[in-house]
């Protein structure tokens, strides 16, 4: 699984990726509730990407078993995976 560029407008939002495989696609949504438990309420827009790409290996197998069933780290229980087919 490959993912488009993380995104996101401010610290006040969720950061959003997407990914696609075999004609699949899902959209990948990290809630800012998690974010800012991870990296600070107040962390700058930069800080919270810088996050999500250092923590993408564990990010992408949590989406995959939300995707294609399986076991995750409870830790990112709260991000989103949603079919957009």
């Amino acid at each position: 699984m490959e993912h488009s560029k993380v995104q996101g407008t401010s610290e006040q939002d969720d950061l959003w990726f997407s990914i696609e495989e075999n004609g699949n696609k899902w959209k990948v949504t990290i809630p800012r509730e998690l974010l800012d438990d991870e990296t600070s309420d107040d962390a700058p827009l930069a800080d919270r990407m810088i996050w999500v790409e250092s923590n993408i290996q564990e990010i992408m197998r949590t989406v995959e078993a939300k995707a294609k069933g399986g076991f995750h780290n409870k830790r990112f229980e709260n991000i989103k995976v949603e079919d957009i087919n």
